[in-house]
């Protein structure tokens, strides 16, 4: 199916078409379970870690910090990761989640850490076309997007007399009706989706990111599904979100999106980790709120006014101690 929307019809006398006008949308936030680079970030600080309390590291510790050497973007989930995985996928299928929150359209990044954690949380991801590659390519140009894909052949980036880089972004939808999980119709695989590449860290080459960030609510507010599940990154929800924490792999939120909304959100505090962080999203993204997550204690929202209950929250899991970088 393609993602193309039918443009609204144009004012009487009017010379240019206007865009379609969608409603707010219920977004499901799905951070990857840890992927095998979060694994040697997380050995890197431990042998940092060691190394500051005058400790000889482990040895596996250091074998897997040098493998960060390979710059490598894509990666598959580590055994972990698929532990964290079949924790979560119980969780959801025990409360039928899929149905009971009757998701319509699910997006995953092209990174294969976040096409596994969609296809064993959601069931489906956008290889399934019954058992076959059926798929076509919907594309949506991003003009001055300067980003890398990260698989050959994702998109075609060309640049002009100027010098000036326009990239050609490639979704990936079925051409056919899939045997998804009802109620889910549509699965996209959404180039815009993929986390902050190694070039995007360097200081001062962060725009093309936050433009890819901007593309995607943009193309995100253009859909015709009002409830979206979206399998990401934690760089590129945070950025998105303006969040002062990452997720946690595998943790699940619920947020609404208006694209059209303007009004500034109230700050509220949200427990993470065992810390309280005062969070004021974006005007576009509001009510935001964890619903399930492997950590013991899910964040919860209260206003900035009232003092939080601190509850002791598990750090080794996924703690900000470099294990959340990607």
């Amino acid at each position: 199916m393609s993602t193309t929307t039918t443009p609204a019809q144009s004012a009487p006398g009017s010379t240019k078409e206007s865009p379609p006008t969608m409603g707010p949308k219920t977004v499901f936030l799905i951070r990857h379970a840890e992927s095998v680079e979060n694994q040697r970030i997380s050995s890197m600080f431990s042998c940092l870690g060691d190394l500051r309390s005058f400790s000889l590291p482990k040895r596996s510790d250091v074998g897997a910090s040098l493998e960060l050497l390979n710059f490598a973007h894509d990666v598959p989930l580590s055994e972990v990761g698929l532990q964290q995985c079949q924790t979560m996928k119980e969780k959801l299928t025990d409360c039928n989640f899929v149905a009971s929150q009757k998701i319509e359209l699910v997006v995953h990044s092209p990174l294969a850490r976040a096409k596994q954690t969609c296809a064993e949380l959601i069931g489906c991801s956008s290889d399934d076309a019954d058992g076959e590659d059926q798929s076509q390519s919907g594309k949506v140009e991003e003009e001055e997007v300067k980003f890398e894909p990260a698989t050959p052949n994702a998109s075609a980036t060309k640049a002009d007399a100027t010098g000036t880089t326009s990239t050609t972004t490639t979704t990936t939808t079925s051409t056919t009706t899939p045997s998804y999980p009802e109620p889910i119709q549509r699965v996209v695989n959404l180039d815009l989706l993929s986390e902050k590449t190694h070039i995007e860290w360097v200081p001062g080459n962060s725009g093309g990111f936050e433009r890819r960030v901007a593309s995607f609510e943009e193309w995100l507010g253009n859909q015709p599904e009002s409830i979206v599940a979206v399998v990401g990154h934690s760089q590129f929800f945070k950025l998105m979100l303006k969040m002062p924490f990452k997720f946690n792999n595998v943790d699940v939120y619920q947020v609404k999106f208006d694209k059209d909304k303007t009004k500034l959100n109230e700050p509220v505090i949200m427990e993470h980790d065992g810390t309280a962080d005062e969070v004021v999203l974006k005007p576009q993204w509001y009510d935001l709120k964890l619903l399930h997550s492997c950590k013991e204690t899910p964040a919860v929202p209260n206003t900035a006014a009232t003092t939080p209950t601190q509850e002791g929250a598990d750090g080794a899991n996924n703690g900000d101690n470099g294990e959340n970088l990607l």
